[in-house]
């Protein structure tokens, strides 16, 4: 048996506990004011200014650090944050129609970035250690032959690759732009061009090319894929296999990188109405590969080739009724002046592939070798955040060119499915590959018949395999479903599902409920990416395995009070969610600070240590200690919920490096979030005006809030919480500052008359594991403690929508009448408290403005309050608040 059990020694230090935890440690001296410098002349909002101009350029440290460098932009990659990849296209006429990359059309197609292929491009493309170039010989020129100039894929080559490329190599590698028609040729040959050297660098179309190398339309059975989402995972699955099969047939040649187009849909472009399945009879179709041939065959047309760059005057001259490509192939070839119908779609992620002859790469130094890869990636990468709105985009734009867009009808894809794909796609493919004992239906069976829910037998048949791919989403909406209306629930776009009981009654309503208005008061945290992220990292649809089921490990986990919320949550939901998830092989005990004879500002170097198993990290205490944590608690600083939730998602991967840095290599299992964390002061006169505050001796809980206090002219005071009620109740004190909820179970309420405020708050704090007891946990455990920490944290988010309102009713109901801050106060709170004491104090406190926090303030949170901090500390506004 393995057992981990961490008991505090007795004596430690007295405890102190605090409201939002109440450690009185992190407290500042009431004695001495906070010493200031001047707010600057203008503190009315002026013009707004681009902030992220102020910092200077520093090489990326982190993978973080590269995605936030590039962000908003050609470049910008997904880490995690999908906002990031929101910005202007890299040319015009390759985003949307404003030439946008807008985060509806990559929410969409979300499963591009979640993937393995995707994560393993961001590594091959080497953000944070970029090959430098050493090469100083004369400059390089090499042609790269695309299918044509027109079409936006080409322009993307342009805008993208061979600008990097030559800006990257300082103008050493000269990509010059040609295509298939300049150059005669019609795409069946490239492969063997590419070989021999005729063509240098070219791109390579697997429908050209499959009458010499049938085995690379595997991922081009048009019909088969019924989704882009599917098609995906089919060449997420083969890719590795297809570069194989191009590598050996063009004698060695190097695949610098692909060309993904998730709007890649086909559409048949024609001169007459196809309304009805009878319409596509004998109608002579341009076709651009065997597949989809068989596919217009199937559906009862006539398939012909002609080269990409003859179909207009054969549409024309009515040579061909219809032609089919891809709907900005199309666009850019006019074809809308020679046909008057758009009809589809047949879904379709085209995928190309850029080829480098082997004797051109080889002749480049390996540095330059080593920027092509990298660039390469970098290009996929730019084509998977600019595609996913295209098939959208250039719809419209061929139906405003005159156009008139027809959808297959139910008959079409019966006919589809159950002809054009099981009687002519699947069957001629097999034949032309050798049979179904060649190595490519083989390949099939082993990766694709998965996905796509159907393998192919020995005698060429098809038969299913049972349960086809369900795609991610459908499999989170069947979670979703499965778990509405209580503790578990989670939000995929219906927040009704959220309503509901919470797993410890006194967290909900009077009634322990989660209401609908809540709720929709703070959609904000359910839309957010940090929220996305969340679901993602509890792996909800592909839970971890339980291997280890002989284990027995208990982890003492000490939170800050058992009577706060975020310590019920864990006694109520993540310790009992755990256990049960791994059959009681893993368990976290529960305990907390004043049981333990803790401090809060001890539990970082405790942590560390291994005395404290697993410990609540709350910034406020550990201040003194590591103050660039409090950035998440600068008073004042955060005019409502929504910004400080927003601003503390935005630099959380700042402060989990913090955390982790300062406990020695803790692992950082997940975080408490206090939405109902509002701070109030509890007094026996009312806080109306400026006044009022004056002198007031008022009980504080950390630094920053220190700092707050003396900035409204009252006197922070360090007083133990526990000894708090009888502090006010003897007069010692003229207020107490805390949380609503806290105050009311220390029952603050017998011994003041007013709460004042709020002065709002909705930070989150940590749960540290020492790294030494994580490293004896078996991985699986390991997984499943993340993963249902994950959960945990979205409960947390689900029933933090009602905990201000019921903590506020709480005491009113108990006989304290609330006082909201006045404007002058409110006033005085942000021109003095925030812009002389808080913020001043803070950077001081960090090191001064060249500190990497006070960077990551104005990178990060600055956009979001509208403060800037300047080089000389002073804080400039941006923005109206």
């Amino acid at each position: 048996m393995r057992k981990y059990l961490f008991s505090a020694l007795l004596g430690l230090i007295i405890l102190v506990i605090a409201a939002c935890g109440g450690d009185d440690k992190a407290a500042a001296p009431a004695a001495v004011a906070t010493t200031a410098p001047a707010a600057p002349a203008a503190t009315s909002a002026p013009a707004a200014k681009a902030p992220a101009a102020k910092a200077p350029a520093t090489s990326a440290n982190t993978l973080a650090d590269a995605a936030a460098k590039m962000a908003g932009g050609p470049g910008s990659f997904y880490i995690g944050d999908l906002s990031q990849l929101v910005g202007a296209a890299p040319a015009e006429g390759l985003g949307d129609a404003d030439d946008m990359v807008n985060l509806a059309g990559l929410e969409k197609e979300r499963y591009l970035f979640d993937s393995v292929y995707y994560r393993a491009l961001v590594e091959k493309a080497n953000f944070t250690n970029p090959t430098e170039m050493v090469y100083d010989g004369k400059p390089i020129d090499m042609q790269f032959t695309c299918i044509n100039r027109t079409i936006a894929t080409c322009k993307l080559v342009e805008a993208v690759l061979i600008k990097n490329v030559k800006a990257r190599t300082q103008g050493k590698i000269n990509l010059v732009v040609s295509s298939f028609p300049e150059l005669g040729l019609a795409g069946p040959d490239t492969l063997d061009l590419v070989a021999e050297g005729t063509l240098a660098f070219a791109e390579i179309y697997a429908g050209y090319v499959a009458g010499d190398l049938p085995q690379a339309e595997i991922t081009f059975l048009y019909g088969l894929y019924p989704n882009h989402e599917i098609e995906f995972q089919v060449n997420q699955a083969v890719q590795g296999d297809l570069e194989k099969l191009f590598v050996e047939r063009t004698g060695g040649g190097h695949v610098i990188g692909r060309m993904w187009v998730s709007g890649g849909d086909q559409f048949f472009f024609c001169r007459d109405p196809i309304r009805s399945l009878a319409d596509f009879k004998g109608k002579k179709t341009r076709s651009h590969g065997a597949a989809l041939s068989d596919w217009i065959e199937g559906m009862g047309a006539d398939a012909q080739f002609v080269a990409f760059a003859e179909v207009y005057t054969a549409l024309e001259r009515g040579i061909l009724d219809c032609g089919v490509t891809v709907a900005f192939a199309a666009m850019g070839q006019r074809w809308y002046e020679v046909t008057d119908y758009m009809v589809g779609p047949l879904p379709s992620q085209l995928i190309t592939n850029m080829i480098m002859n082997k004797d051109v790469f080889d002749k480049l130094p390996p540095d330059l070798q080593q920027i092509m890869v990298e660039e390469g990636a970098r290009h996929e990468l730019e084509a998977m955040r600019v595609t996913p709105a295209w098939n959208e985009v250039w719809i419209q734009r061929n139906i405003d060119a005159g156009l008139e867009y027809i959808e297959f009808t139910p008959e079409m894809k019966a006919q589809e499915q159950n002809v054009a794909v099981m009687k002519h796609v699947l069957p001629a493919w097999i034949n032309r590959v050798g049979g179904a004992d060649s190595d490519i239906v083989k390949l099939f069976n082993e990766k694709i018949a998965p996905i796509v829910g159907m393998k192919i037998n020995p005698d060429g048949s098809t038969s299913p395999l049972g349960e086809k791919f369900v795609s991610a989403s459908a499999k989170l909406q069947a979670y979703a479903d499965a778990h509405a209306g209580g503790p578990g629930a989670i939000y995929i776009g219906d927040i009704n599902q959220l309503v509901g009981p919470t797993s410890d009654p006194g967290q909900g309503d009077l009634e322990g409920m989660v209401p609908l208005d809540a709720l929709q008061r703070q959609t904000y945290i359910y839309e957010s990416d940090y929220y996305k992220g969340l679901i993602r990292k509890a792996n909800l649809t592909n839970p971890t395995e339980l291997v280890s089921t002989d284990a027995n490990i208990e982890i003492q986990h000490a939170c800050i009070n058992r009577a706060l919320g975020p310590c019920q949550s864990i006694i109520h939901y993540f310790a009992p969610q755990l256990e049960a998830r791994t059959g009681g092989a893993l368990k976290i005990m529960v305990s907390s600070f004043p049981e333990l004879g803790l401090a809060g500002p001890d539990t970082l170097a405790l942590v560390s240590d291994g005395t404290i198993a697993m410990a609540n990290i709350y910034g406020g205490y550990v201040g003194g200690a590591l103050p660039p944590i409090e950035i998440q608690v600068l008073w004042g600083v955060y005019p409502d919920q929504k910004s400080e939730f927003m601003a503390t998602a935005a630099i959380t991967p700042d402060l989990e490096n913090l955390v982790t840095e300062a406990t020695g290599g803790g692992i950082l299992i997940n975080h408490n979030w206090f939405s109902g964390n509002d701070q109030y002061f509890f007094t026996m006169k009312p806080l109306n005006t400026l006044e009022d505050f004056k002198g007031l001796k008022t009980r504080s809980h950390g630094a920053a809030l220190s700092d707050w206090i003396e900035g409204m002219g009252a006197q922070a005071q360090f007083v133990a919480f526990a000894e708090v009620y009888t502090a006010l109740e003897r007069g010692i004190l003229g207020a107490g500052v805390t949380g609503a909820d806290a105050a009311f179970g220390q029952r603050w309420y017998e011994v003041t008359d007013y709460i004042n405020g709020p002065l709002i708050s909705f930070p989150s704090t940590n749960n540290v594991i020492n790294g030494k007891v994580w490293d004896k946990i078996p991985a699986d455990l390991q997984q499943i403690m993340i993963e249902e920490g994950a959960k945990s944290e979205l409960e947390a988010l689900r029933i933090a929508s009602i905990q201000n309102e019921m903590g506020l009713l709480n005491n009113t109901l108990a006989g304290l009448e609330f006082v909201e801050f006045s404007d002058e106060l409110k006033k005085h709170s942000f021109e003095v408290a925030v812009m002389q004491h808080v913020i001043p104090a803070w950077v001081r406190k960090v090191g001064g403005t060249d500190a990497p926090m006070v960077k990551v303030f104005n990178e990060k949170v600055s956009p979001i309050v509208g403060l800037y901090i300047e080089d000389d500390g002073s804080v400039t506004i941006t923005k109206a608040r």
